[in-house]
């Protein structure tokens, strides 16, 4: 009975371990594209929530892939005051913007990664 729970004990460290660093590698992804995203809006000089991150479908598709994700989203918070002017800002580049990253996620080089080409874009904040 020793053997055995000496064993299991080794196993779940093993497994533990290594869900550990699967998360700690998925967390590492994400704040590493945070921190690209910021310090490209301020590079930019761009004021939040009206930026917008060249090629953020190729970013947000090495991040899902490294992190074995299945869905990444930028969802600013936009206030009261804000809100004319972000709706104007999606409306205009919104349709353009989705339209490059379902092509790039149609390349040969994302085929791993499933394209939900089936949406609609609403320019208003509900």
């Amino acid at each position: 009975q020793d053997a055995f729970v000496e064993q299991f004990n080794e196993y779940a460290e093993k497994v533990f371990g290594t869900l550990g660093k699967g998360l700690y590698n998925t967390l590492g992804a994400v704040d590493s594209l945070a921190l690209n995203l910021a310090s490209e809006a301020r590079a930019a000089n761009s004021e939040w929530p009206f930026v917008t991150f060249p090629d953020f479908g190729m970013r947000a598709a090495k991040v899902l892939s490294v992190s074995s994700g299945v869905f990444l989203a930028l969802a600013p918070l936009v206030s009261n005051e804000q809100r004319p002017a972000w709706e104007n800002y999606t409306a205009t580049l919104g349709q353009a913007w989705v339209n490059k990253t379902l092509d790039l996620q149609k390349s040969e080089e994302f085929k791993q990664v499933t394209v939900l080409d089936d949406y609609t874009i609403w320019n208003t904040i509900f």
